[in-house]
């Protein structure tokens, strides 16, 4: 059975509000060491991103920190849904430099997120665990199965810094 977005979400997502100053995204991202940030109204609904690059950018015009996120993020946002294949994710964070976390949503409700590190944490694990049961004597599995279980949240609930 193929992976999924879903199997290997972070679902404790860190986020932002359209309405918050950008000096809340720049404090969240710069202390959690984040590059980007989704935007969600109070349904939990992806309005938008907003990355370090946008920050920049802003600042770059002359923008102050005060202005409201929902003027800087950008809301043109790629996503993808829960059961989107593993290839097809990292195809896309593959194809657009600047991305590096892909918005997992579910209709419109943000429901998790997938970065680069996620999908190059679980191809190590399916190597490990292929190269153990080859040690082991045992059959290794055939590409595309999965060798561990779905990733764990390591991220706080919407709004609410991590641990």
């Amino acid at each position: 059975m193929a992976l999924r977005a879903r199997d290997v979400m972070t679902t404790r997502v860190v986020t932002v509000g359209p309405d918050d100053p950008v000096s809340v995204a720049v404090h969240k991202m710069t202390e959690l060491r984040y590059s980007a940030l989704p935007v969600i109204d109070r349904r939990f609904r992806l309005v938008g991103m907003i990355s370090l690059i946008d920050v920049l950018r802003h600042r770059e015009g002359g923008g102050a920190d005060t202005t409201r996120i929902g003027a800087v993020m950008n809301s043109d946002v790629l996503s993808v849904p829960p059961r989107a294949s593993l290839g097809l994710l990292a195809h896309r964070l593959r194809s657009y430099g600047e991305l590096r976390v892909m918005p997992v949503v579910d209709g419109s409700t943000l429901v998790g997120v997938v970065t680069r590190s996620d999908l190059l944490r679980i191809r190590s694990r399916r190597a490990r665990s292929a190269g153990s049961s080859s040690a082991q004597g045992r059959r290794p599995r055939a590409a595309g199965r999965p060798a561990a279980g779905p990733a764990q949240g390591r991220h706080a609930p919407p709004g609410e810094p991590r641990p």
